[in-house]
């Protein structure tokens, strides 16, 4: 039995709207659940379908998107923008309601807190780090050391009193700082010029000694070359005196011989002697005699 090939196409057709239905149900199934419970999740899947079908719509589709011309993509970036705004309005309305009057913790530019309680109840709890700031209206709380090692909360009464303090104690303590370095330059500086002084007396007298040493020893050593000078001249006068006390007595240079007298001569005296020219008369020589001989040593009339 053969069938008619118009009953073919009809019998395609069908099946595939009735596989595209479906499709399309479990999609619509899809999309209602992410709405539902992930209303980010679609909003992200839109943004790319969005994009896709404004390409296919400029170009007058996209074969690998199966999007076959303009009206179908058309209708996908209608459906995409719808569905986008759907997911953020059920987004936003998931999302707790803000207080309008907030707590603000912040530490310089830190992102705000909100929460219910009051600002008065944080005072005296404990907080994470010093300069953090939490705020409510036109009331303020400060994290600072309660100066036992710990953070907690304090109103800005206590913070500004605490505050002052501390730069009154900083002050007190770099004047007593100043103060004691004032003092411990000045005691150095006096006892480096006691030590100066000192060091210079100590100098001059050791120089003091020093010169009157060298005058001692300069005056002794002139007294003892004196003295030696002494020594020496007398014992070079006692050498002087020994050698002449052992030289024997000097003989008196013979006169040049006088005219010979004659053999006979005889002198009465040594006047006679001398006026015959015959002083000194040697013994031997004619006119030779004792009695012009006094001493016996040979020589008359010498």
């Amino acid at each position: 039995m053969n069938t008619l090939p118009g009953a073919d196409s009809a019998q395609n057709a069908s099946a595939n709207r009735r596989r595209w239905l479906i499709i399309g149900l479990i999609a619509l199934a899809v999309l209602i659940l992410l709405l539902v419970f992930a209303p980010v999740v679609l909003m992200l899947l839109c943004i790319p379908a969005f994009i896709v079908a404004l390409i296919a719509l400029i170009t007058g589709g996209l074969r690998w998107a199966r999007i076959r011309n303009r009206r179908v993509a058309g209708g996908l970036v209608g459906g995409t923008f719808v569905l986008f705004i759907i997911a953020a309005v059920v987004f936003s309305t998931s999302l707790p309601a803000s207080t309008t009057d907030s707590i603000t913790v912040s530490e310089e530019s830190t992102p705000t807190i909100s929460a219910e309680p009051e600002l008065a109840s944080f005072v005296g709890e404990a907080c994470d780090a010093d300069h953090l700031i939490m705020t409510q209206g036109a009331d303020t709380l400060y994290c600072d050391d309660d100066g036992q090692g710990e953070f907690v909360w304090f109103t800005a009464a206590d913070h500004d009193a605490a505050e002052a303090e501390a730069q009154k104690v900083a002050a007190e303590q770099a004047a007593a700082e100043k103060e004691a370095a004032e003092k411990a330059a000045a005691e150095k500086e006096a006892a480096d010029k006691a030590a100066a002084e000192e060091a210079a007396q100590k100098a001059a007298a050791e120089k003091a000694a020093a010169d009157k040493a060298a005058e001692e020893k300069a005056a002794a050593d002139q007294a003892a070359q004196a003295e030696s000078e002494r020594r020496a001249e007398a014992e070079a006068e006692r050498q002087a005196a020994r050698e002449r006390e052992a030289a024997p007595a000097p003989v008196p240079a013979r006169a040049p011989e006088p005219a010979q007298a004659p053999a006979s001569a005889n002198y009465a005296n040594c006047s006679e002697a001398r006026a015959a020219g015959a002083a000194p008369v040697y013994r031997g020589d004619p006119g030779y005699s004792k009695k012009l001989d006094r001493d016996g040593d040979g020589v008359g009339c010498e």
